[in-house]
């Protein structure tokens, strides 16, 4: 398996949930989705063949096949290379001496009841095995080839038919995983050019092999809700694909298939692997498929498993960002599902019992960035904040929610004794987890329910004027100091209110006039208002960086940092000028990105890594002398090798601190006086050549007196 390109757009606020207390919309599939056409359907009737797979959130992924006879050993040594179900690849084993794995291939221990409910007992509701893998050898009996398990092993029975007589007994719902583009096994299958005897026509292996095969799966087994091609980059042509595609719906309109047919067809649902991706393209859905050790298929001497709580925290994550979470499990030879894998779903299983209303048939977070305490996910009118690690002080702030929460409660507390809630002058709430809380918290995830009331209140959350300090909002009083040279006619600030639909006006971004105080009214949509009074002093040197610690930035990236993308409303720039393996964005300390708190105990910093990426911005002056100074470190664990920081202004540099200076501790920095005229100037630090990382933070600028 590999992981295909996945459009990870910046996402819009959420505003359903922020503006009203009714039921939250189902997932909509937008009218211009290319996925319509493909299947000749409605959104209407994209949505309803859709709407199970949506509410169902967690499956499992079931990679079995004759590699589970090799288990990663080839005559009695490791292969290496990677995932043990490539061993045949890895290992460059010829079709003739693969094969003869199937005369040992006999799991006896194989119970289809107990794997199904295994996995209901964790709390899926689907699984997807691996019907052929790009090994070619059918785990069904297959009269397309005789290279099949019904046919080929002592074993001489249908794992598929007695799990999907399981699945219907037990009201699971199942998928078949098909490798159509890579079979080393049939001549004209993709890859397996080690062997000269894999040579063939790649028509043939399709009508032959690939569509045959497809067409018992979907035919001979009852209803089967999912079909999970992989490896779409293959040597099947456009037209080879639009027979597959075809014949797969000739026999199953309903079924939901994935993203990796090939060629330009989308699929269903993205399939992200091994990874959360940070956003997805709105209207699109999309599954996480991930190992709970470091392969897809059994290896004996795979022991690295991830902990329970982690996998708990993905599926709440994967849920917070509107996803489903594919779960694998890798039987051994026997048949069985390793001991540590049904331990851990066992564990799971425990979790949801008490907690599935914050997973099944949720929507996303509203909240477009990471929390630094753990996720979200909503329904109806509730929040349910999935809290990883309870901060310090056992505040739960909601940046951004401007609607009222009447009730805040422990999922798992029966009494639902109400926890205490605190609204800043913004409309902010801020939950306060008492101690002792009602519900133990520990290495797992714990479920906070917030009951929203009515619709979001006329409020502004953030008054910025780009390139000027920043603005003080307090209560109802906004005000700003400005270089006594602005043109104070010329000012258009941005603004933002927590939710589309609460409008202002003058509009963020409009050009006013602040000679004199302005009023600026914000509206929510039951008509009430707010306004706000804006007043802009003219003071000799004042300047600033607008977010000097970043706090205000957007974290877009599942390991808390920014990765070479703009945050929304940024003033800062971040100019990515080395895209093979660098780094610039902003990072969240509290995640793994290896540093101590700056010195004024904020959690975000603005990092680079790689000569020549810059972030910058564009500030306005009065004419006069200045001083710039930050606070820097160097992310811990990486190599100090010769990376100079350099700042500047306008390109020439007003300092430059070497990288034996810029150590794991954080420093303070700052510039000699430079001297600008008045207007705009460009602030700017670059990474010079090297491939340490810097973090840098509170960048302040101070006017000097001739």
């Amino acid at each position: 398996m590999t992981t295909p390109t996945l459009s990870i757009p910046r996402a819009a606020l959420w505003a359903a949930i922020m503006c009203t207390a009714g039921a939250a919309p189902a997932a909509q599939t937008p009218a211009d989705s290319p996925v319509l056409a493909e299947r000749h359907e409605s959104p209407q009737q994209h949505d309803a063949r859709m709407a199970w797979w949506r509410e169902a959130k967690f499956g499992m992924f079931i990679h079995w096949g004759l590699y589970a006879q090799a288990g990663g050993m080839w005559q009695g040594k490791e292969v290496p290379g990677g995932y043990k179900e490539w061993i045949m690849h890895n290992g460059k084993i010829s079709i003739a001496d693969y094969a003869t794995l199937a005369k040992d291939f006999n799991p006896v221990n194989y119970d289809a009841d107990q794997w199904v409910l295994a996995a209901k007992n964790a709390g899926m509701k689907y699984m997807v095995i691996t019907a052929k893998h790009h090994d070619g050898f059918a785990m069904f009996k297959s009269a397309a080839s005789p290279f099949n398990m019904v046919d080929a092993t002592p074993f001489g029975r249908d794992p598929l038919k007695e799990l999907a007589a399981a699945c219907r007994k037990h009201g699971m719902k199942l998928g078949f995983y098909y490798s159509h583009n890579y079979d080393w096994h049939h001549p004209g299958g993709g890859m397996g050019d080690w062997d000269p005897t894999h040579k063939g026509d790649t028509d043939k292996y399709v009508n032959e092999i690939v569509i045959p095969q497809l067409r018992e799966l979907l035919t001979n087994y009852g209803d089967i809700a999912i079909l999970w091609f992989d490896m779409g980059g293959g040597s099947i042509s456009r037209e080879g694909l639009e027979r597959i595609q075809q014949a797969v719906l000739a026999c199953n309109p309903n079924i939901i298939v994935n993203d990796r047919l090939g060629g330009d067809f989308h699929g269903d649902t993205e399939t992200p692997e091994q990874s959360i991706p940070a956003r997805v393209a709105p209207g699109r859905d999309w599954e996480t498929c991930m190992t709970m050790n470091g392969t897809w298929g059994y290896g004996k001497n795979d022991h690295n498993w991830k902990h329970t709580p982690d996998l708990i925290r993905n599926l709440c994550l994967v849920a917070s960002k509107g996803g489903n979470y594919l779960l694998n499990v890798g039987p051994n030879e026997l048949g069985e599902i390793p001991a540590a894998s049904l331990e851990r779903l066992a564990q799971v299983g425990a979790w949801i019992k008490t907690n599935g209303a914050a997973i099944y048939g949720t929507a996303a977070s509203p909240f477009p960035h990471r929390l630094p305490w753990g996720c979200i996910t909503a329904r109806s009118n509730l929040l349910y904040l999935c809290v990883n690690q309870l901060p310090a002080d056992r505040k739960l702030t909601l940046p951004e929610l401007t609607t009222k929460i009447a009730h805040a409660y422990f999922l798992a507390d029966a009494n639902k004794r109400p926890l205490e809630i605190v609204t800043a002058d913004t409309g902010i709430p801020t939950l306060v987890v008492p101690d002792p809380a009602p519900v133990a918290l520990g290495a797992y995830p714990t479920v906070i329910v917030a009951e929203l009331q009515g619709g979001p209140q006329p409020t502004l959350l953030r008054f910025v004027f780009p390139g000027m300090p920043p603005a003080t909002l307090s209560g109802r009083n906004i005000r700003v100091q400005v270089p006594r040279a602005t043109d104070l006619t010329k000012l258009a600030p941005t603004y933002n209110t927590g939710s589309p639909l609460v409008t202002g006006q003058p509009a963020s971004g409009a050009t006013n006039n602040f000679a004199t105080p302005q009023t600026y009214t914000i509206t929510a949509p039951d008509g009430a208002t707010k306004a706000y009074v804006v007043t802009v002093t003219p003071t000799l040197g004042a300047v600033g960086v607008g977010n000097p610690s970043f706090e205000e930035f957007d974290i877009l990236d599942q390991y808390d940092e920014t990765i070479g993308q703009q945050p929304s409303g940024a003033t800062w720039s971040f100019h990515l000028v080395n895209k093979g393996g660098t780094e610039i964005g902003i990072a969240n300390l509290q995640g793994p990105i290896h540093a101590p708190p700056p010195p004024d105990g904020t959690s975000h910093a603005g990092f680079i890594r790689g000569p020549g990426n810059v972030i910058a911005q564009t500030i306005n002056f009065d004419a006069g002398r200045y001083t710039v100074r930050f606070n820097g470190v160097k992310r811990a664990g990486y190599s100090p090798v010769a990376t100079p920081l350099i700042v500047s202004v306008d390109g020439a540099p007003v300092l430059t601190v070497t990288a034996a200076r810029i150590s794991e501790a954080w420093g303070t920095y700052t510039s000699p006086p430079f001297t600008v005229t008045a207007g705009p100037h460009t602030l700017a630090f670059t990474l010079g050549e090297g491939d340490g990382m810097d973090l840098i933070d509170n960048v302040v600028l101070t006017y000097v007196k001739y």
